[in-house]
């Protein structure tokens, strides 16, 4: 009430007010401090040349993995031919599992189950177990890279954690998607080792880049290339996942009468040749052509091309090469697009 009047009758001026208003103020106290973003951690890229055709477009693009700790929401790949003027060419949504080997890697047949056990430290992620049925279907791919550019791709069935961010890996497969005819000997300990799933991704690139150098620049999407977070690296891809698989059953025998010396080996190809359905394997190059190549005490006697999986080396061409009776044999196969795959070895001695 804010005035009263009394004359012939009482008058009253009075103001509505919501008594909500008198009720006291239950709001939190708010923290005013500001929220600093947390600083990006080291980033470990890996580009990898990598077999894993699939008789796709992109057979030949080379793949990239990277990992954060802390993992950022998302990590950006840069691509400059000259170190100036970077474009945009990649987004990796989930951090990679990279890590080194802590064992050394016992030579082992291709594709066939190896009873050995390796200790792999991985900075981030998980790895898990699979059966193997899972495996066979291409399960816990991995990468092992035991040269400069040169990686052999495995599967593993059984992965124990034994330690923070250590595992015993077993039950491997060895030289999976062509890679078995090129590593002969133990890969040392402190390789790197990547898991190859959804978190790889293709680097796009025309094939008429292949064998082209070209700088990268990787890091947290927030910053633009040139901040200090970001790694660099000049890489030149060859196209592996173009390279043609080593032939396999490689084989030989003399006719007694004649002496010749008859080598016969079974086509692979690079996708499309597991199905035990098709009568042949399809042929994944333009044309079929092997080369051959006869040596002696590390000394090349002939080299030979060959249209069909077989070569006939006569005793008169023995003759001429003065060729003994213990020969080292290579056989390749032709991509147009590539050159020759790694090669087969058979050694004979009669």
């Amino acid at each position: 009430i804010e005035r009263i009047v009394d004359s012939a009758g009482r008058e009253a001026e009075a103001v509505r007010v919501d008594a909500a208003i008198h009720v006291p103020n239950l709001t939190p106290e708010q923290n005013l401090e500001t929220n600093l973003a947390s600083p990006p951690g080291p980033v470990t890229a890996a580009f990898m040349d990598l077999p894993l055709a699939t008789g796709g477009a992109d057979d030949h693009q080379a793949r990239i993995a990277a990992t954060a700790d802390p993992w950022t929401d998302r990590i950006v790949v840069y691509r400059s031919i000259d170190d100036d003027a970077y474009g945009l060419i990649a987004s990796l949504a989930k951090p990679a599992i990279i890590g080194t080997t802590l064992d050394a890697v016992p030579v082992g047949e291709m594709g066939r189950w190896q009873r050995v056990s390796v200790r792999v430290a991985a900075q981030t992620g998980a790895l898990e177990s699979a059966d193997q049925l899972r495996v066979l279907n291409g399960a816990n791919l991995a990468a092992l890279e035991y040269a400069p550019g040169e990686r052999e791709i495995i599967q593993f069935q059984d992965a124990v954690l034994i330690a923070p961010g250590e595992y015993v890996l077993s039950t491997l497969l060895r030289g999976q998607r062509g890679t078995g005819g090129l590593s002969f000997a133990e890969i040392a300990v402190g390789t790197w080792f990547v898991l190859l799933d959804d978190a790889v991704v293709p680097l796009p690139m025309t094939q008429d880049e292949r064998g082209l150098p070209r700088q990268y620049r990787v890091g947290p999407s927030r910053f633009g290339p040139s901040h200090l977070s970001f790694v660099h690296s000049v890489e030149t891809v060859r196209g592996v996942g173009l390279r043609p698989y080593a032939p396999a059953h490689l084989t030989a025998r003399r006719d007694l009468v004649s002496g010749d010396l008859t080598f016969r080996w079974i086509r692979t190809g690079r996708y499309g040749a597991d199905s035990w359905e098709s009568f042949e394997i399809p042929l994944t190059e333009d044309r079929e052509t092997y080369r051959l190549r006869l040596l002696s005490g590390g000394v090349l006697l002939r080299e030979a091309e060959a249209s069909l999986p077989n070569f006939v080396y006569t005793a008169a061409m023995q003759a001429l090469n003065g060729a003994g009776s213990t020969l080292e044999v290579r056989i390749a196969q032709l991509s147009t697009s590539f050159g020759y795959g790694p090669e087969r070895v058979l050694n004979t001695n009669e």
